[in-house]
């Protein structure tokens, strides 16, 4: 069962995973709009519909990559200030949001997920998978995806045997 696994694998990562093991800074992981995109994911098993489930996963996406755009412009603005970069745009990419996805999910560890997924895609109309409500939803998707196949090999700067000693 998928909803299981996934409970188990956030259960377990939840008690040591850091940030920067997803290559999230701790800046954006310690802003207050993670903690409530998890409360977003946190309280979709009460939700009854697909479109309110799929309007709390947009909410939690745009909490959680509006922060980091936030901080990111913020950077930016005093790197330009103090001359240490060039004037070109701060960026914040989908490579930079399926980790903060990945650390909401398993900061939330919400129960049913892979379900209320699918039931999203299920009942959902086309029409409204599109746009951000979709894109929200497919980096929800992608975030669980990753997390339920998750590797040493991928994370950043783990001890010899960290991951061993954490998810045996």
């Amino acid at each position: 069962d998928g909803d299981l696994a996934l409970a188990r694998r956030t259960r377990k990562l939840a008690l040591w995973l850091l940030p920067r093991h997803l290559g999230v800074s701790e800046a954006i992981a310690a802003a207050p709009q993670v903690e409530e995109a998890a409360r977003f994911l946190r309280s979709l098993e009460v939700q009854r519909s697909p479109r309110d489930m799929l309007a709390l996963i947009a909410r939690a996406f745009a909490a959680v990559t509006g922060a980091a755009c936030f901080r990111e412009q913020r950077l930016h603005a005093a790197a330009v200030a103090c001359g240490t970069t060039s004037d070109t745009e701060p960026c914040f990419g989908a490579d930079d949001a399926l980790p903060l996805m990945q650390l909401v999910v398993v900061r939330a560890q919400p129960l049913m997920f892979i379900s209320a997924l699918a039931f999203i895609e299920s009942f959902t109309p086309r029409a409204q998978m599109k746009g951000e409500l979709g894109y929200a939803w497919a980096s929800a998707q992608s975030a669980a995806a990753s997390l339920e196949s998750l590797r040493a090999e991928v994370l950043f700067g783990l001890e010899p045997g960290e991951w061993e000693r954490n998810m045996s």
